[in-house]
């Protein structure tokens, strides 16, 4: 999948547009192995920054499959992003502005379950962390774990209660 995009309907703050894909691939049905990028300009036209470009680029993994023992479906999500943005080497920002992070989510519903409650039922687990630029006056290392139930009412409707704990 390819993309080109422009905001529209908000005022833009340049002529640039932003240009993307992900690529995926199924090794086998149960696993997908992806990979993502965008870039575009970020910086307001007229000003030093018209020229400061971004590019984002993410891998990624999927795994869906049905546990024959445990009566239900595992979903395995994992991916990992990182941003570099140019240096215009101005003032407070004249560091190396490159962020990177990622998630790992597990999910476990047990739909051959006896009982259409317990088939209902989503176990979820997910552990995202962001690590922004080292010089940047926001400068942190944020890391998360969160803890789920979720309840399928119907294939596109849940209700979702969570725990989640950060750094």
């Amino acid at each position: 999948m390819l993309f080109i995009s422009s905001i529209s309907g908000n005022k833009e703050n340049n002529k640039n547009k932003t240009i993307g894909g992900h690529f995926g691939f199924f090794p086998i049905p149960e696993i997908e192995l992806g990979y993502g990028f965008e870039t575009s300009k970020t910086g307001d036209q007229g000003t030093v920054y018209e020229n400061v470009k971004a590019v984002n680029h993410s891998v990624d993994f999927t795994y869906n499959g049905n546990i024959k023992e445990l009566k239900g479906g595992l979903n395995l999500r994992a991916q990992f992003v990182w941003l570099n943005i140019d240096n215009p080497n101005i003032g407070a920002l004249n560091f190396k502005n490159n962020s990177k992070g990622g998630y790992a989510q597990l999910a476990f519903r047990p739909y051959n379950a006896n009982g259409e409650f317990l088939q209902n039922l989503e176990l979820v687990y997910r552990y995202d962390w962001l690590d922004k630029p080292d010089n940047a006056p926001s400068n942190e290392l944020i890391k998360r774990s969160s803890f789920g139930i979720n309840y399928w009412i119907s294939s596109s409707s849940l209700f979702k209660v969570a725990y989640e704990t950060t750094n």
